[in-house]
């Protein structure tokens, strides 16, 4: 018997769904993204040459490989996310942190204010 068959058919849980390529966020939603780190050489490459120069950086402090990889899948996958709400390059979004180290986008990136206000991500 599947896993999945012991849910009820009027069970509020749902199977995860691919994004639409058009992200857009309303003022009342809440988007949970799921993503895995774990990607193939080419695709870290890919990722990689979206983080900035501090980013870069920092990747390459990591002692161990797979913190390395788990960093630049990470970082470049929110790049890769945030640019599709904002509608921007990956390349021009830029973060500061927080006290505690938590990233939160700048206004300097040039997207829409409005966008920028509503998006919160950590």
């Amino acid at each position: 018997m599947p896993a999945n068959s012991r849910l009820r058919a009027d069970s509020a849980v749902q199977l995860w769904h691919k994004p639409s390529s058009s992200l857009m966020l309303g003022a009342d939603e809440v988007h949970v993204w799921r993503a895995s780190l774990n990607s193939p050489h080419h695709r870290l490459q890919y990722l990689h040459g979206m983080l900035a120069s501090e980013e870069c950086e920092r990747a390459a402090r990591f002692h161990f490989a797979h913190d390395r990889r788990n960093f630049i899948a990470a970082r470049g996958l929110l790049r890769e996310i945030l640019s599709h709400y904002l509608e921007l390059s990956p390349h021009r979004l830029q973060f500061k942190y927080t006290s505690h180290g938590k990233p939160y986008l700048t206004h300097d990136c040039g997207g829409p204010v409005a966008a920028l206000q509503r998006l919160a991500f950590g």
